[in-house]
């Protein structure tokens, strides 16, 4: 997901597993998502199988097998890739927005914590021009709360607000980034 600008403000890998069969035996039927529950089993013993350096050796035969229908199978699962990006996206959008509100809001805070310490300066260095002999740079001082008062005037404005704005989410692009098989030993 991407924000102004193109920043990218939230990214995911979206796991969709499936029992593989060879085209030729499925028809004009499509690869079909496991379950929840058996997706687990699936990443699980993936894992599992990438921790055993043997089970990385596959026959030439079936590497071709697989090379040659990649592109079917994604095809086949990429809408329910999608179907599931579009349920995470509306999720991400609903938390993205809500920690743009959230550092909005603890801007303003900064901001006018900032404005008050000036003020509250002022105050005591307008005292201590009566006291003190430093009274160019006590006045040097003076002019340029003065500024940034105004300015954090206008900060306390505009900065909430470009921090809700750059948490708003623009583009979204789902991409299959992988397909791993699993290809039992004994075939």
């Amino acid at each position: 997901m991407y924000g102004d600008k193109a920043s990218r403000l939230h990214d995911q890998i979206i796991e969709v597993t499936a029992d593989w069969i060879e085209p030729v035996n499925r028809g004009k039927k499509k690869l079909q998502p496991l379950k929840e529950g058996e997706k687990k089993d699936v990443l699980a013993l993936l894992e599992n199988s990438l921790t055993l350096p043997y089970l990385h050796q596959v026959r030439t035969e079936v590497q071709e097998l697989l090379k040659q229908n990649t592109a079917k199978d994604i095809e086949d699962l990429i809408p329910h890739l999608q179907k599931q990006a579009d349920v995470l996206v509306e999720r991400a959008k609903k938390k993205l927005t809500a920690r743009g509100k959230q550092e909005a809001v603890e801007m303003r805070q900064i901001l006018a914590e900032q404005k008050q310490r000036i003020l509250n300066e002022q105050s005591i260095k307008a005292i201590q021009l009566k006291l003190l002999d430093e009274k160019r740079q006590l006045e040097a001082d003076r002019r340029y709360w003065e500024q940034r008062l105004q300015s954090l005037e206008q900060e306390l404005i505009n900065e909430p607000t470009r921090i809700e704005y750059s948490y708003e989410v623009k583009a979204v692009r789902v991409e299959p980034v992988g397909i791993v098989y699993l290809w039992p030993v004994s075939r």
